[in-house]
This record gives structure tokens, C-alpha cells and sequence, in this order.
């Protein structure tokens, strides 16, 4: 599998799914095409923080999904940064 375009994406004034670099990936065109544009580029822009917060929370846990008592303070960090890139994925 080939990597994808680099981030940040962004859309144009046409619907146009731009990467950083300002070339067009991908064009939505339907009659909901500028906001499902919009959803596009948020899910993408923030699919990287997602996972790395859900992987810092889960190495809080040993196998028994109990809180490892040296992580406690980490997970506080950790549920913040889940909180926060929720926060930017739902467009907040």
C-alpha cells in the first residue's frame, strides 16, 4: 500500500480535497459534496491523533485491563489528549 497524500488536508472553494501541497486528491460531487468534503478532511486531519491517543491510553492497562499504578498520572495526560482530539475530529 502507498502512502497518502501529506497532511494537512484542507478544501478549496470548489469541493476539492487539497493536500498540503495544494494539489487536489480528491473532488466530492453530489449534493452534499461541501460538507461531505469538510468530513473527509476532518477525519483525515485528525485520524493520526485519534489512534495515538487510543494507543497511549490502552498502554496504561496491563492484561488484565487494570491500571498499571505507575501510568496513573499518564492516563490523566492521555484522556486529555483523547478529549482534545475528539474534540478537533467532531469539528469543535
Amino acid at each position: 500500500m502507498t502512502a497518502h497524500s501529506q497532511l494537512l488536508w484542507k478544501v478549496d472553494d470548489t469541493d476539492c480535497i487539497e493536500d498540503s501541497k495544494g494539489k487536489c486528491v480528491s473532488v466530492c460531487v453530489n449534493e452534499n459534496s461541501e460538507a461531505n468534503a469538510s468530513f473527509i478532511v476532518r477525519a483525515c486531519n485528525n485520524h493520526e491523533k485519534l489512534v495515538k491517543a487510543c494507543k497511549r491510553i490502552l498502554s496504561c492497562f496491563n492484561s488484565e485491563g487494570e491500571i498499571e499504578q505507575q501510568y496513573q498520572d499518564q492516563l490523566s495526560v492521555a484522556l486529555e489528549k483523547v478529549k482534545q482530539a475528539l474534540q478537533s475530529a467532531e469539528g469543535e
